[in-house]
């Protein structure tokens, strides 16, 4: 971890340096287009910082995770200050500008950085002045005619001072960073240590609290496990163990709990001879993982017969193996003799059930006879009419034939019309979907709702005959319902089929009703039985003002029992 924060540093040292030497090399590239600018020497002001910009930059491309290019670097200063003498003519104290580079230089925190700088200089003097002394010519490197020895020395002694102090500075610069990082480690260790001290303080604390929490809610389960009315009770399969048992047995079986956990077989004893088989069974099915519910009789302490209904969880193992169950025992002897209270609730819907389509028949003949009476009745009377008269007005008689002819033709349009919603789709030569589209024809001539059908995936031959017929019914109903009642202006009859399930929805945006009302009328229920007899589901959606939606499901194929209402 330390190492990684070392390299983190060293990464940004370099960063931040390299930032530096971009202006520094730049400075140092326009002192040397300045000096061309006095003495006329732009062929080397270009020339040579061009070249000595260009190894530095080429280097640092090149090789981008090598320190050379700061080698480099050291290197190209020093050329800088003999290109700046040379530009000069011989006034070698240009050599300050080596001071300015070797300072520069200790932004890296590397030493070894003056070397470089060091041999170029010194090695630059010492040739550069015995070339020019010896008298070649245009070697400018000093403007005196002569520079004694032990002045060159001198000199060469200040510049390997100042490079040496730049050298140590730049090594302790380097140290004090890597000490201040081992500190800042060291106290970020101990900063952590304390934090995770406090977070171990604090889930210390947190335990406890929970621990309380869990004492207490232990508590009041352990409370609530013994007030409730049910038996709640656990058993350890594996053990053959009653692992425990609520207060309530005492009330439901007549024993205490203790009992119950002082011998685990009296649960299983006490239950009545003739529902032991099946408690068998039911323990088979637990085996399997699956949840039971049932009801059986037991034998009560005071040798009275109850009965009990019980809802038990197995619990099984990685392999499948059942190992646990827990369960809850329910005394349902008060509740009046369950069996007899079912038998009447089926024997009562049962008889609705057959009032409903009673009344359905009734509804029927009357609507027959109304039609019959009040539309059909007095266009054949009309019709008659005017045959008497035919037979009467001789002259006139071909065009009172042709008119008593146009009533009877209407006289049996309408007996057709008639005929087609009365007759179920099994009786008659057209499909369900004809059937449903004829009824709601006709109704458009009576009526300004608009009606909206979609059955594009119906397919009739999964629909069997008692299945059509009833649908056709209902539809018929709640559609005459619709018409006397809900005061819509908008229905949708939709039938969709998927896979062996057929969806009725029919849907009206007329003013609803509370469904919790008891309603006197026997159209609703009409509905419910047909749809009971077909082992359907149905579902009511509605409230004042919001309209009103049935959806209804059946099962296809499946051929239900029960009366053919017709």
């Amino acid at each position: 971890m330390k190492e990684k924060y070392i390299i983190k540093f060293v990464e940004e040292t370099k960063e931040k340096s390299d930032r530096l030497m971009n202006y520094f090399l730049l400075c140092y590239f326009l002192v040397g287009l300045l000096l061309a600018f006095y003495y006329d020497t732009w062929q080397i002001a270009i020339g040579v910082g061009s070249l000595s910009l260009l190894a530095y930059y080429l280097t640092k491309k090149l090789l981008p995770d090598s320190n050379l290019y700061q080698y480099v670097l050291s290197i190209v200063i020093g050329i800088f200050i003999a290109q700046f003498i040379y530009q000069m003519h011989g006034l070698f104290e240009m050599h300050f500008f080596a001071f300015i580079g070797s300072v520069i230089l200790i932004t890296f925190r590397n030493w070894k950085l003056q070397i470089p700088l060091a041999i170029l200089v010194l090695t630059h003097h010492a040739v550069f002045g015995f070339l020019q002394f010896k008298g070649m010519s245009e070697i400018y490197f000093t403007q005196l005619e002569y520079m004694p020895m032990q002045v060159f020395f001198l000199h060469a002694g200040l510049t390997i001072a100042i490079f040496s102090v730049s050298g140590v500075w730049a090594y302790n610069f380097n140290m004090s960073g890597l000490k201040e990082i081992e500190q800042s480690f060291e106290i970020g260790k101990l900063q952590e240590v304390n934090r995770q001290n406090g977070e171990l303080i604090a889930l210390s604390e947190r335990l406890r609290q929970g621990n309380q929490k869990l004492i207490e809610a232990n508590w009041e389960l352990e409370k609530v496990f013994n007030t409730v009315a049910e038996v709640l009770f656990s058993v350890d399969i594996e053990k053959s163990k009653l692992i425990q048992i609520s207060a309530a047995c005492k009330q439901v079986f007549g024993y205490a709990p203790y009992k119950f956990l002082a011998d685990s077989k009296l649960l299983k004893n006490i239950i009545h001879p003739e529902d032991k088989k099946s408690f068998d069974v039911n323990y088979d099915i637990l085996k399997k993982g699956e949840p039971v519910q049932c009801q059986y009789r037991i034998l009560h302490a005071d040798n009275k017969v109850r009965w009990i209904e019980a809802k038990i969880t197995p619990t099984l193992n990685e392999e499948g193996k059942l190992i646990r169950i827990d369960g809850i025992f329910n005394d349902i002897t008060n509740e009046s003799n369950f069996e007899i209270k079912v038998a009447k609730e089926k024997n009562k819907s049962h008889l609705e059930m057959i009032a409903a389509a009673i009344m359905a028949q009734e509804n029927e003949r009357t609507f027959l006879g109304e039609e019959l009476h009040d539309n059909i009745n007095p266009i054949l009377a009309t019709a008659k009419l005017y045959l008497d008269s035919a037979i009467s007005d001789w002259p006139n008689s071909m065009t009172r034939l042709e008119e008593s002819k146009g009533f009877i033709t209407t006289a049996m349009t309408e007996i057709r019309t008639l005929s087609r919603s009365l007759i179920p789709p099994s009786l008659g030569d057209i499909t369900l979907k004809e059937a449903i589209n004829d009824m709601i024809n006709n109704l458009r001539r009576i009526t300004d709702i608009k009606f909206i059908t979609n059955w594009e995936h119906l397919d009739e031959y999964l629909l069997n005959d008692k299945l059509k017929l009833n649908i056709f019914r209902i539809i018929q109903e709640q559609l005459n319902n619709i018409l006397r009642h809900a005061r819509a202006n908008k229905v949708l009859v939709e039938l969709n089929q998927k896979d062996l399930m057929l969806v009725l929805i029919i849907k009206d945006n007329g003013i609803g009703f509370d469904i919790s009302q008891k309603r006197n009328g026997v159209g609703l229920q009409n509905i419910f039985s047909r749809t009971e007899l077909l082992n359907g589901n149905i579902v009511i959606n509605t409230t004042p003002g919001m309209g009103c939606e049935l959806i209804l499901k059946f099962k296809s194929q499946h051929e239900s029992a029960g009366i053919n209402i017709k």
